[in-house]
């Protein structure tokens, strides 16, 4: 079996974050979405994950799956929690610094912003 960090070498910072988040989402929610059909990746349109986060997504939840020999809708409370705080402590080591271009993009949006007149 591969170790996860073979899946995440050479992928960006924000897609390894990003599918790090959405494979907690999915793991988290997974014995509940066949029954409501809810799409993990269903967020803010402005905040739509890129394809390559998407596939990223799923690689992570096969590998967390195959590690566990159980599907993630069949895990138990404790398996859940551990496999979740795994993730995290991986996408820690991710960092959560802003990239040049994120930083100069926030600022860019700050000083776009009208602060309204006050009375």
């Amino acid at each position: 079996m591969r170790d996860l960090a073979e899946i995440l070498n050479g992928k960006s910072r924000e897609d390894v974050v990003g599918a790090l988040y959405y494979a907690a989402r999915y793991i988290k929610q997974a014995n509940h979405l066949s029954k409501y059909e809810k799409d993990i990746f269903d967020d803010d349109e402005k905040s739509a994950p890129s394809p390559e986060v998407k596939r990223l997504t799923w690689e992570i939840v096969g590998w967390v799956e195959e590690k566990e020999a159980i599907r993630a809708s069949d895990f138990d409370s404790p398996t859940l929690v551990r496999v979740i705080v795994y993730l995290g402590q991986v996408g820690k080591q991710f960092g959560t610094e802003l990239s040049t271009d994120e930083l100069l993009g926030a600022q860019a949006a700050i000083a776009g912003m009208k602060i309204p007149a006050t009375r």
